[in-house]
């Protein structure tokens, strides 16, 4: 399969962001449900101090192949599908404030990516392209 240059860059620069937050990002297709099974503040809590515990590793072990699959599994739609349909099993069941949160998760992550160390994408963006050319960095 052939891909023109933007859509080479806009692939690697996706998989970057992704890679830099990916204890957020791996996580979306689960976080609804954890909702019941553990205290619903120890989750974002817990993903934003693995982002922070992520930070200083990501660059070093940057995997386009890992970042690829992370993505395959977290797609838009199966993440919005688990986050609605979570939202409304919890609405069934007289859970607001779960329901409100497994609805909007996606969207949560998005806020709590701010309370996280930046990442330098050009840096991660350059590596996953020598990973795809097979060069060495």
């Amino acid at each position: 399969m052939e891909f023109t240059s933007e859509e080479f860059n806009r692939a690697t620069l996706l998989r970057a962001l992704e890679w830099g937050y990916m204890p957020l990002f791996a996580t979306q297709v689960v976080v609804p449900a954890s909702f019941l099974f553990v205290t619903w503040w120890y989750v974002p809590l817990a993903l934003v101090g693995a982002t922070w515990l992520w930070h200083p590793f990501k660059y070093a072990i940057a995997n386009y192949r890992a970042a690829t699959f992370l993505c395959l599994i977290n797609t838009p739609l199966l993440r919005w599908s688990v986050a609605l349909g979570f939202g409304i099993f919890y609405l069934v069941r007289g859970r607001y404030l779960f329901a409100g949160l497994a609805a909007s998760w996606p969207l949560a992550v998005l806020i709590l990516m701010q309370l996280c160390p930046p990442t330098k994408n050009g840096i991660l963006q350059r590596k996953f392209t020598a990973q795809i050319l097979g060069e060495e960095i």
